[in-house]
């Protein structure tokens, strides 16, 4: 998938230089030198640089950049054909040889079928759970349930390749795509979560030392879960290499200073006054230290003199901007792990609010004050998918829990002990992916792995996996 033929035939001897767009400012790399016919493999997510030279000097000009590059199309053969003008000039001509097909076509018998019934998948959830939600004085936030189970399906479906298309990849470094959407979504969860068992903590009459102690241990919890999945599931470990961030570590780090901050802030409901702003005016304290966050994190992108980077540089190093950075992966930020945990102790290989966002990013992929990236988690991507999160539990409260317009199904997926399992559940899932036996094209033995709350969860969002020659339903 997203590959294109390019058959390039000429009267003489050439040179082919491409380059995804995708590389911003990059150099063009020869793909081939001194030949006459030729066929090139581009990727179509992007639109290739195209240039074609020639070595004979009694050739007057060659095939520009700006006369060759084009977005190709999926499935396509495009054929490229060179030949020399009376006045000594080459002359490319574009032709479509065949023409490419839609790679958005549904394919019932190779893909996922999610076949949603509303009230059906409802009824199932509801008699799952039994008769301990009429016990229960209060009802559920149905929305924020709902909001779980669409990142839930999301990361599932990202985690088992997503069908193969583009955008169901991490970006390489700037740029959104969905699957970039469920880490954030998922603090942003998290976060949400932590105001109600809070509020449960000051009802009980919770001592604050308890609750700094729950705040510790589950921190600890977490960092140490996301060291042992760093282990690749290794029997043997070299803890002079083995990575020391990662995805669990950042939630615990996150939680840690973000819970214990609103620890000492932290108000039940009924307590709060009425004015209109009073997510601002009763909170102010944790909005001066956010911003004080926010502040020093900025400060420290731009202002830090890297040594051979210089200040402010954002990109992956390597071949981008003509390699003025080559050694500069991810400036300030990367400088500062590398300092603080090690070279051997950091990934080796990163995977290169919204009208504020928009701003900040200037609306563009690569031209903004601070672009939009994942890897780095810049202030601009930070500030987008919360901007996203918070429009879509907005969009379900009111439609779920305000209306009644909708019952969450075939999203909705209330957890028990949310707070403890969700989030191990979401990464074990992640890391454990290519050892799971659905994964094919190895062969080495793998891991027969089925995570029971998967298939609970396809269970109750009706998931049926439909195979040529074969179909299993889950129970």
């Amino acid at each position: 998938m997203d590959n294109a033929v390019v058959n390039i035939t000429s009267d003489i001897a050439i040179n082919i230089l491409t380059q995804s767009e995708e590389c911003y400012k990059c150099i063009l790399l020869p793909s081939a030198t001194n030949v006459r016919n030729e066929t090139v493999l581009v990727d179509t997510r992007w639109k290739t640089r195209l240039k074609i030279t020639t070595d004979d000097v009694s050739i007057k000009s060659n095939c520009s950049e700006k006369d060759l590059s084009m977005h190709f199309k999926e499935h396509g053969i495009y054929t490229i054909r060179i030949n020399v003008t009376a006045d000594a000039k080459l002359n490319c001509s574009v032709q479509l040889t065949k023409s490419p097909k839609s790679s958005f076509i549904v394919r019932l018998t190779s893909s996922t079928e999610i076949h949603v019934s509303g009230n059906h998948a409802e009824a199932k959830v509801q008699a799952g759970r039994g008769s301990s939600d009429a016990k229960s004085k209060k009802e559920r936030l149905k929305s924020l349930d709902t909001f779980r189970g669409i990142s839930i399906v999301i990361m599932v479906f990202v985690n088992y390749g997503g069908g193969g298309y583009w955008f169901f990849s991490h970006s390489k470094w700037n740029g959104l795509t969905v699957a970039d959407l469920v880490f954030p979504w998922f603090v942003f969860i998290m976060g949400t979560s932590m105001i109600y068992s809070f509020a449960s903590l000051l009802r009980n009459d919770t001592p604050k030392y308890k609750i700094f102690w729950k705040i510790f241990r589950r921190s600890c919890i977490l960092f140490i879960l996301g060291l042992v999945i760093n282990t690749n599931g290794s029997s043997s470990v070299d803890m002079t290499e083995l990575r020391i961030p990662g995805v669990l570590q950042r939630f615990a780090v996150t939680y840690f200073i973000t819970a214990t901050v609103h620890m000492f802030v932290a108000k039940l409901p009924d307590t709060m006054t009425d004015k209109r702003f009073k997510d601002i005016t009763d909170y102010w304290v944790e909005w001066i230290i956010i911003s004080w966050l926010i502040l020093v994190h900025t400060c420290l992108t731009f202002l830090l003199d890297v040594p051979g980077c210089g200040k402010g540089y954002l990109g992956p190093g390597g071949l981008e901007n003509n390699s003025t950075h080559h050694n500069c992966t991810g400036g300030a930020a990367g400088y500062i792990d590398r300092q603080v945990f090690g070279e051997r102790h950091i990934f080796g290989s990163p995977t290169c609010k919204c009208l504020l966002a928009g701003i900040l990013c200037k609306f563009s992929k690569n031209d903004g004050w601070i672009p939009v990236n994942k890897n780095l988690w810049s202030l601009s991507f930070v500030f987008c998918l919360g901007g996203f999160a918070f429009l879509l539990l907005c969009f379900c409260y009111l439609t779920i829990d305000e209306w009644k317009m909708w019952n969450g199904a075939p999203f909705y997926y209330p957890v028990k002990r949310t707070s403890r399992g969700q989030l191990v559940k979401r990464w074990l899932h992640e890391e454990t992916a290519n050892m799971t036996s659905f994964t094919s094209g190895s062969r080495k033995k793998q891991v027969s792995f089925q995570p029971k709350d998967d298939l609970v969860l396809l269970r109750e969002i009706h998931f049926r996996t439909s195979l040529p020659g074969t179909r299993k339903h889950y129970p």
